[in-house]
């Protein structure tokens, strides 16, 4: 069976670079729609007292997220869209990304953020990362949610699989 070659878009690896992070600071980017599931995301969040997350994106759900972020306590904060110079400087200083989303093909948000030598969690219907090579997979429920952000939180090896992940977009 021949092999299957996954090839990231193109990605500026010099804006999205690694930077000095925040232990504590999970990002996601994207649209605010239903097959995006944040909703699952801010929940499981807020089942792990160390994080802080940011949602940046904008679409249909921005209030309903807004409002469930609200509910949740400060440490959830859904922004609008900003300048891709911006994202990028989030990334550089965020350590984790994490992609809940129920379908997805490939993500440019997802290769940004592995550029940005993010640790990446990424819902299994996605894919993209391999577990433990270059990121970690998740159910994308609330508990396969929080259960991938910790098993990257504690993962002996986390700075090697971000340095592979970010190998391969460049």
């Amino acid at each position: 069976m021949p092999k299957v070659v996954v090839t990231p878009p193109q990605i500026d690896t010099a804006l999205f670079a690694p930077g000095p992070k925040y232990e504590n600071l999970i990002v996601s980017v994207g649209r605010l729609s239903p097959e995006k599931n944040h909703a699952p995301l801010i929940l499981a969040v807020a089942e792990i007292p160390w994080a802080l997350l940011l949602i940046i994106g904008d679409g249909p759900l921005l209030a309903q997220l807004n409002r469930l972020a609200g509910a949740v306590g400060r440490r959830v904060d859904v922004a609008w869209t900003m300048a891709n110079s911006e994202v990028a400087k989030v990334l550089g200083q965020a350590t984790y990304f994490v992609l809940p989303s129920l379908y997805d093909q490939a993500p440019k948000s997802l290769w940004e953020a592995m550029s940005a030598e993010c640790a990446c969690i990424v819902s299994a219907q996605v894919g993209v990362v391999e577990d433990g090579v270059t990121g970690w997979l998740c159910t994308p429920d609330v508990a396969g949610i929080r259960r991938g952000v910790e098993r990257a939180r504690n993962s002996s090896n986390r700075q090697a699989i971000c340095e592979s992940a970010r190998k391969c977009v460049l």
